[in-house]
Formats: structure tokens, sequence, C-alpha cells
């Protein structure tokens, strides 16, 4: 079903059907994030992450790409428990295709870099990342992306593994998703996190994805501001 129908109106089976009883349920949400745009705030599906990202037992997914997808449902079928499986409306363009293989629990490193490091989701938000890293490159900012694809469990040795600030971008509202799971993590080593998402408010109006996201705040210019703000702060 749709993810904001998955994640609210379903909320209390899932935790107590599912979760509490630890069952090995997959949940196939779509249409997350903006990706239905066109039909107002009333699907729109900003939170869903923060939900079910809080449920013990959840494996949360949120796949970048076809390949990704596949090889996620794949690997989570012989999982323990119950797994979100955060998707997409409408088809996007892959990831490199030199990029490691995706592994559930581990980020997959998509670009190399040592002044800042770019932590994202989603499809919309990891081809952000990617297209604001070449831009920083061209200023002399060598930024590293990570696709955070396993946001329950998340994958705090690849976090671990930088000393850079650190930026997220996420198709999801601000609070609650990926941007505050990295920020916990982190919260006692002093690296500095900013986050790329949907700032605390609904978004009112119908459009488009891309032009939505944009109109949040959530593109590849401002995730390349939000580095270059990390790195002067």
């Amino acid at each position: 079903t749709m993810a904001t129908f998955a994640s609210t109106r379903a909320l209390e089976t899932v935790k107590i059907d599912l979760a509490y009883a630890n069952l090995p349920v997959r949940i196939a949400a779509t249409h997350s994030g903006l990706s239905a745009g066109n039909l107002g705030p009333t699907h729109h599906s900003l939170e869903d992450l923060a939900i079910m990202r809080l449920l013990p037992n959840m494996t949360v997914l949120a796949p970048a790409d076809a390949a990704g997808t596949v090889s996620l449902f794949e690997q989570c079928r012989d999982l323990p428990g119950p797994v979100y499986l955060r998707l997409d409306r409408k088809p996007t363009p892959g990831l490199p295709v030199d990029a490691p293989p995706i592994r559930i629990g581990q980020a997959q490193p998509l670009r190399q870099g040592d002044d800042v490091l770019l932590v994202c989701c989603g499809p919309y938000p990891v081809l952000m990342a990617l297209e604001a890293a070449e831009s920083l490159a061209a200023r002399g900012v060598q930024a590293a992306v990570l696709n955070m694809h396993t946001v329950k469990p998340l994958d705090e040795l690849a976090l671990a593994g930088s000393h850079a600030p650190v930026v997220t971008v996420e198709e999801h509202w601000r609070s609650g998703g990926l941007g505050s799971a990295v920020a916990e993590v982190l919260a006692e080593t002093g690296r500095r996190v900013l986050r790329v998402g949907v700032p605390d408010r609904f978004v009112s109006m119908a459009g488009d994805q891309q032009f939505l996201l944009e109109r949040s705040g959530v593109s590849a210019e401002s995730i390349e501001a939000a580095a270059l703000r990390a790195l002067e702060e």
C-alpha cells in the first residue's frame, strides 16, 4: 500500500501484530516521500521513517534505484522479524554501475572524499547528493557520498570511519528520519551534522515530485550550500 497508509493508518496493527510479535512480514510501502505529490498532503509520506525506525524488531530499508530494490528484497526474505521497504512511485535513474554491491546493514559508498560526508537515502536524495558532490569537487571540496539504504539498523561503523562534518539528505521531514538517526549516533562525538530535508510544515500543494522537493529545499544546490556551511562552521 502507499507509505503514508502503511505507517500511519495501519500503525497499531504494525506495532502490535508485526513488531511486538516479531513476525517475518515484509511491508512494501510505495509512493513514499513526495512521490504522490499530485494527490496533495493527504498522500505525502514524510513521517514513515521516523515511525518505523522507532519500532523494536523492525528493519527499515530505503533503496535508491531498481537494482537496489531487487537486491534488498531478495536479501530480506530470510531476515527474522518484520521489514519496512520504502519505495518510490516512478522509475528513477540507476546508481553508478561501478558502485559496490548493496548489503543490508552496510552503507554503500558511492564516492570517496575527506572534506565532508554526504549521507543520504532514497532515489532523489542519493542522485542529488552525487550531483552536489560533483559541484563541490569543482570548488576543490572532496565530498564522500554514502547511500544509507538501511535506515535501521544504521551502519554506525561507516559513520565512525570518517571525521568530516556530515550532511544528511532525505525525502522526509527533518525530524525523526535519517538525519535524526545519524545525529543520535554522532551526538557524543562532536561531529557537525546538518540535515537537508523537508521543513517542519505540510507541503500544502499538489505538484510534481521534483518540483515539490525543490520548493521544500531538498536539491543538489541546498546540499552543496549545507556542505559549505558545515565546513565554514
